[in-house]
């Protein structure tokens, strides 16, 4: 899109119009995030809450599936197609998605907004007591964003001063991102396992293998993926070593690094948006997956605030890119020492609709009102372990 926008003729109006778009963007974005992700954990009950973890895990793997596809045909279609084709080809897949949604919405299990019972809940004990522990937990998750999201600032810079003929392939400073989603659609079905489309066996992964020795749960493998994050920084601080003593690294280190750091984000970020989702009260899902998404932006606002102390009046920075670097390492590894007591001492409190834990009249909106039979909710193939009754929506 900044490709798209860099090659766009310039005109009177376009800083204008450039910022309503981004405006729009994170207007839709930030309605959509929080929604989708409490939609879709919204489908799944105390009966087959086995499969949510799976299913947040396919949900992610999605989402990068699209970014793979999105970074191999918008510069394609910007080049050949001009820059009105390659904003506009996303934004018609975008509301082909949305009707697409809209034409099944009569096979999802709709929660119907709590309203005034969501500020009872959120002030009430239940409430404050998931905020108490989740607000420090998605500080950590901060602190994760702040290194993960400077692949597209920090190493894009690197990548600049390296020997990026690699493979055969002269890369891009810029290109490298592009491995990221490729190498998620690798490994969280390497962590998480997968079926064979033949015969339906099923590969064990990664959490498996690590479950037959130690007990796997979702703060050991935020913990983990904390660790291995950092060590991952550890790739471009050697790097920028090098650079400063004057050779021309290898892109080919950043490529793995680039696989140390996805690995980490497929330990956190997938890990965090299921776990954030169950430990969240049944009328604060929405809410507090917005907050845990929020944290994303705090990570960033810290790095920027970090850059912006550290650049001189002149644009100059005070500091040496190697000593930038060591600063992020250590603090990562200060964070990811810090939250291993901070796991052992949470106390895990999982909800999930229709749940023992969740004290609402059961109500599930579709269009049974527009003459189709009421029937048992079945949420993500399974009923739920109490019965829930069917009543209109004319708003889904």
């Amino acid at each position: 899109a900044a490709a798209a926008a860099a090659a766009a003729p310039s005109s009177p109006q376009m800083p204008f119009l450039f910022g309503l778009g981004l405006l729009l963007i994170a207007v839709g974005a930030g309605g959509i995030k929080p929604c989708v992700s409490a939609v879709l954990g919204d489908q799944f009950c105390a009966a087959n809450q086995p499969l949510l973890a799976p299913t947040f895990a396919a949900f992610y793997l999605a989402i990068n599936a699209g970014a793979f596809l999105s970074t191999l045909a918008t510069p394609a279609l910007l080049e050949h197609a001009g820059p009105h084709v390659a904003f506009g080809v996303p934004g018609l897949l975008m509301a082909a998605s949305t009707l697409a949604m809209w034409l099944g919405r009569t096979s999802y299990a709709h929660i119907p907004p709590a309203g005034a019972g969501f500020v009872r809940e959120a002030c009430g004990a239940t409430g404050r007591a998931a905020l108490a522990k989740l607000l420090p937990l998605f500080a950590f998750f901060s602190a994760f964003w702040s290194l993960y999201d400077q692949t597209g600032s920090a190493w894009v810079l690197q990548a600049e001063k390296m020997d990026r003929s690699f493979l055969g392939v002269q890369w891009l400073p810029s290109q490298v991102a592009c491995v990221n989603p490729l190498l998620i659609l690798l490994l969280v079905p390497a962590f998480n396992g997968f079926v064979l489309p033949q015969g339906g066996r099923r590969v064990p992964g990664l959490y498996d293998v690590a479950g037959s020795v130690v007990r796997v749960t979702p703060l050991r493998k935020i913990s983990a993926g904390l660790f291995l994050l950092a060590a991952s920084f550890l790739l471009p601080l050697h790097v920028e070593t090098r650079i400063a003593a004057g050779e021309a690294p290898s892109i080919g280190l950043q490529l793995l690094a680039y696989l140390v750091l996805t690995s980490a984000e497929v330990l956190v970020s997938v890990t965090g948006l299921e776990f954030a989702y169950t430990q969240a009260p049944t009328k604060m899902k929405s809410a507090v997956m917005a907050l845990f998404l929020a944290s994303t932006a705090l990570g960033n606002l810290f790095t920027a605030l970090v850059n912006l102390l550290i650049t001189n009046a002149d644009g100059s920075t005070a500091t040496s890119d190697v000593a930038y670097f060591c600063f992020f390492v250590a603090l990562m590894f200060v964070v990811a020492v810090a939250f291993v007591p901070f796991a052992y001492t949470f106390r895990e409190q999982t909800f999930v609709q229709g749940g023992e834990d969740d004290p609402r009249p059961h109500e599930v909106e579709t269009a049974a009102a527009v003459g189709q039979p009421q029937q048992q909710w079945r949420a993500g193939g399974a009923p739920c372990s109490r019965g829930v009754k069917h009543v209109d929506s004319v708003s889904s």
